[in-house]
């Protein structure tokens, strides 16, 4: 599973995941990466490893720029056998 920001929310959230037993991808340009790794993730660089994720989380304020990110999601990882539900 693939967390946009590791803000508390994305925090939080990437805890409930590890604890589920999954392995978060955090996606954050803002991110240190000694926090990330400190926490136990692994920090992913945009858009590396969208086509291995079945699902995408954004914990982020919903901007500009976060917007055109759920539309270059959708055309990298949409399939004609793999589609994606935004939620």
């Amino acid at each position: 599973m693939g967390v946009i920001g590791f803000g508390y929310t994305g925090q939080e959230l990437a805890k409930r995941l590890d604890a589920c037993g999954m392995l978060p991808r955090i996606y954050d340009p803002h991110a240190e990466p000694e926090q990330v790794e400190a926490a136990g993730y692994e920090l992913a660089e945009w858009p590396t490893g969208l086509e291995r994720l079945d699902f995408l989380v954004f914990c982020c304020a919903l901007t500009a720029r976060c917007v055109s990110l759920q539309g270059s999601c959708t055309a990298l990882t949409t399939t004609p056998t793999r589609s994606r539900r935004w939620i």
